[in-house]
């Protein structure tokens, strides 16, 4: 819990001045799991497991009270802010991943498997009062309520391969895929006096979708020994769409795109 206290004056420029006092509370948990486990089935192949979870909750809640008088006039003029807000938050993470050794050139072959869910949660009350002098009974009020729901759902998926040729030349490639959806629903709502609430145009629920898959290919080797390159290309198609369910609109995008790359290196001896 702190306290705050403002004070600004602009008499001199003939502008406002105003005093400012805040009071805010604040509480949070928080509670973090991780754990893991590897295991060789044999010599060549291994798998592994890691799982985290997490969850948090937080209250917060904020008073300040304004005074502003202007230079030259009797009246002075009073806000009165409550901010009470609560917010709460879980995260599941999940990889699986496995290892092999192909042969005895040292052909190596990796795979993962990735799944994150995120869920947030929150809702705060925002009221405001103003009077003039000490007529505090006479103040006009007005609420803000706030509702906002986030949830998120990643998977992934890949696979690389590893293979050397000799004499120093190694092939690689791989595959990927990725598969995102998100849902924000944003609610707002309004009240003056102790009128009911009314819906706010700028609330809005959105839906974000991306499908992802993509290739690559390199190869390494060398010109002589000091001069070595390396070549490759990566294919990436991505599906995306995006639908706002309070406009009823829904925009989509899908495209392929190809990223070719080189790389040359020149090796420096040093000697006497």
């Amino acid at each position: 819990m702190s306290w705050t206290s403002t004070e600004i004056s602009n008499w001199s420029k003939g502008l406002p001045a105003s005093t400012n006092l805040e009071k805010i509370s604040e509480k949070n948990r928080n509670v973090f799991f991780n754990g893991g486990s590897d295991y060789s089935i044999n010599e060549k192949h291994s798998v592994g497991i890691n799982l985290q979870a997490s969850k948090n909750t937080s209250v917060d809640n904020g008073k300040s009270l304004t005074d502003i008088n202007t230079s030259g006039v009797s009246d002075i003029f009073y806000i009165r802010s409550l901010n009470d807000s609560e917010s709460s938050g879980k995260r599941l993470f999940g990889n699986l991943h496995y290892l092999g050794l192909l042969d005895s050139l040292g052909t190596k072959l990796t795979a993962d498997l990735d799944y994150t869910k995120v869920n947030t949660n929150s809702e705060s009350l925002l009221s405001n009062s103003r009077w003039i002098n000490e007529l505090e009974n006479l103040s006009s009020r007005d609420f803000i309520l706030t509702r906002n729901t986030m949830d998120y759902n990643i998977f992934t998926a890949k696979a690389d391969l590893v293979r050397p040729l000799g004499k120093g030349r190694i092939l690689e490639a791989g595959i990927k895929g990725s598969w995102v959806k998100s849902d924000n629903n944003l609610d707002l709502s309004k009240a003056a006096e102790e009128g009911p609430f009314q819906p706010d145009p700028n609330s809005n629920r959105f839906i974000y979708e991306e499908n992802v898959q993509a290739a690559y290919s390199s190869y390494k080797s060398k010109f002589s020994d000091k001069v070595s390159f390396q070549a490759g290309l990566r294919a990436e198609y991505s599906d995306i769409t995006g639908t706002s369910v309070t406009l009823q609109q829904v925009n989509t995008q899908r495209y392929l795109d190809f990223f070719p790359s080189i790389n040359v290196q020149q090796g420096i001896v040093t000697g006497k």
